[in-house]
């Protein structure tokens, strides 16, 4: 206050210089965080799709797996089935020639 009881103008000045300093930080540091959210988002986001693609190729590895057993699988049977067959086409002629032999050895 000066002397006539009025404010000193350099004081209300300084005053207001400090309050639009104080006013004016915060703002800035929001602005700076507002800044760094967006780039960590952009981050995460970027993270997150790149694990997408790698899950997607791990899938697309597994269903190839899961194919390839049941192919296996089918060629296993298969090896069983034709292995059985020759047995019985074994079986078969082995016994059409038994009873041929017995039939030439009644008859002989």
């Amino acid at each position: 206050m000066n002397r006539k009881g009025g404010l000193n103008p350099a004081a209300v000045a300084a005053a207001g210089v400090l309050l639009a300093l104080a006013v004016s930080l915060p703002a800035r540091a929001g602005l700076f965080d507002d800044d760094e959210a967006r780039r960590r988002i952009e981050s995460l986001r970027k993270e997150l799709a790149q694990q997408g693609n790698d899950n997607e190729a791990r899938i697309a590895k597994l269903e190839e797996l899961i194919r390839n057993i049941g192919v296996v699988e089918l060629v296993r049977q298969l090896d069983q089935m034709n292995g059985e067959i020759a047995r019985l086409r074994e079986a078969g002629q082995g016994g059409a020639g038994l009873a041929k032999k017995s039939a030439a050895g009644v008859s002989g």
